[in-house]
C-alpha cells in the first residue's frame, strides 16, 4: 500500500488521537481521585515542583529540581487566584502546553509517523499529561537537533537547565557542530549549577550527596540494579518482578532503535545515535529510586523511535497504535499514581 505521509488531514489526525489520549488520562484519574483529580495529580516530583513554585527552596531535598519549571509555574501562577490548587492548575497546564508543542514541532521538523509515533508513546503521554518537566527539556531537545549552531548550543542549554542529568549528553554535541565551543556554553550550566551547590551547601558535589542520601543513587551493574529492584519496599504491590520486566522491555525499544537509527539514512544520525546511547547506557547502571522511573528517563533519548516510523505503511496500523497506546498510558497512569511506576 502506498505510504500515506504528507496527507493534508495528517495534522487533524495527529492532535484529535494526541489530545483524545489525554483525555482519556484524565478520565482514568478522575476515576481515581473524582473532584479532587487536581490534588490528586500532584504526586511524587509534582510535589517538589509545585513546593519550590510557591515557596521557594526551603529544604536540601528540593536543590535537586532545577528552576526553569517551577519558574514557569510561578509565572503563569500570576493570571491564577492564590492557593496551592491554583500552582497546581498552573503546573497541569504548563505540562500539557509543552507537550502540545513538543508534538506540533516533531510534526513540523520530522513528520506526521514521527511526531504521532512518539507523541502517542504511552510513558510520553502520561508525563505530558501530568504536572512533570519532561516534555519541556524534551522540546529545548528537539529544537536543538536542528538549525545554525547558536540555535543548537542555546536550546541544548535550555534542556540541560531543566533536567541536570542531560549533561551526560553534552560531549556528542561535538559529533554535530564540529565545533570546539559545541559543549563550553551547555558545560557552563553545569559548572554554575556546581558553583550555586558550593555557596548554598559548601561542596559543589552536594547535587551527588543529596541524590545518594535521599534517593539512595548510585552506579553499580545490571545484576545490582536488578536485585535492587526485587528487594525494595517501593513497589506499592505490585510485584517486583514486573518492574524488571517493564524497564528491560523499554530498554529494548531504545537500544533496538538506536541500533536502527545507527542504520538509518536519517539526517546525523551518527550524533543522534552516540547522544542516545549517552543517555540510555548510564540507566543500566543506576540503582536507587531511579530505577523505578527508567521508562520516564529514557524519553530524552525519544530520536530512537524515529525508525520504528518507517516501517508503518498503513494508516490502520497508525489507528490500532493510538488505541493500544492509549490503553496503556491510561494503565501507567493508575500505577503512577498508586505505586511510584513512572
Amino acid at each position: 500500500m502506498k505510504d500515506f505521509e504528507g496527507s493534508r488531514k495528517d495534522f487533524i489526525y495527529l492532535f484529535v488521537s494526541y489530545n483524545t489520549g489525554k483525555v482519556f488520562i484524565f478520565l482514568t484519574l478522575f476515576f481515581l481521585f473524582g473532584t479532587k483529580i487536581v490534588q490528586g495529580m500532584n504526586y511524587w516530583d509534582s510535589t517538589y515542583y509545585v513546593s519550590i513554585a510557591q515557596y521557594g527552596y526551603t529544604s536540601i531535598q528540593t536543590q535537586v529540581f532545577s528552576p526553569i519549571y517551577p519558574f514557569l509555574i510561578r509565572i503563569l501562577d500570576f493570571i491564577m487566584p492564590s492557593g496551592k490548587y491554583w500552582y497546581i492548575v498552573s503546573a497541569i497546564l504548563i505540562s500539557n502546553i509543552f507537550g502540545e508543542l513538543f508534538v506540533l514541532y516533531l510534526y513540523m521538523k520530522r513528520g506526521f509517523k514521527v511526531a504521532l509515533l512518539v507523541g502517542l508513546f504511552p510513558v510520553f503521554l502520561l508525563f505530558s499529561t501530568i504536572p512533570y518537566s519532561d516534555d519541556i527539556a524534551m522540546l529545548f531537545l528537539a529544537i536543538s537537533m536542528e538549525g545554525s549552531d547558536i540555535v543548537i548550543i542555546g536550546f541544548f542549554s535550555m534542556a540541560v537547565a531543566t533536567f541536570l542529568n542531560l549533561a551526560y549528553a553534552i560531549p556528542s554535541l561535538m559529533l554535530r557542530l564540529r565545533r570546539w565551543y559545541a559543549f563550553f556554553i551547555p558545560s557552563l550550566v553545569g559548572v554554575v549549577a556546581l558553583i550555586l551547590f558550593w555557596h548554598f551547601d559548601g561542596t559543589p558535589f552536594a547535587y551527588f550527596q543529596i541524590e545518594r542520601k535521599y534517593w539512595g543513587v548510585f552506579f553499580g551493574t545490571p545484576l545490582i540494579q536488578g536485585g535492587s529492584i526485587m528487594s525494595s519496599y517501593l513497589h506499592y504491590g505490585i510485584p517486583s518482578i514486573i518492574y524488571l520486566i517493564r524497564n528491560w522491555v523499554f530498554f529494548i525499544i531504545f537500544f533496538t532503535g538506536t541500533y536502527l537509527l545507527s542504520k538509518s539514512d536519517i539526517p546525523h544520525r551518527f550524533f543522534l545515535t552516540i547522544y542516545c546511547l549517552s543517555i540510555e547506557v548510564p540507566l543500566i547502571f543506576v540503582v536507587g529510586v531511579p530505577e523505578f522511573s527508567i521508562p520516564r528517563l529514557l524519553l530524552p533519548a525519544f530520536p530512537a523511535l524515529f525508525p520504528y516510523a518507517g516501517m508503518v505503511r498503513e494508516r490502520r496500523n497508525v489507528f490500532f497504535y493510538a488505541i493500544i497506546c492509549t490503553l496503556i498510558a491510561c494503565i501507567f497512569a493508575v500505577w503512577q499514581m498508586k505505586s511510584f511506576f513512572a
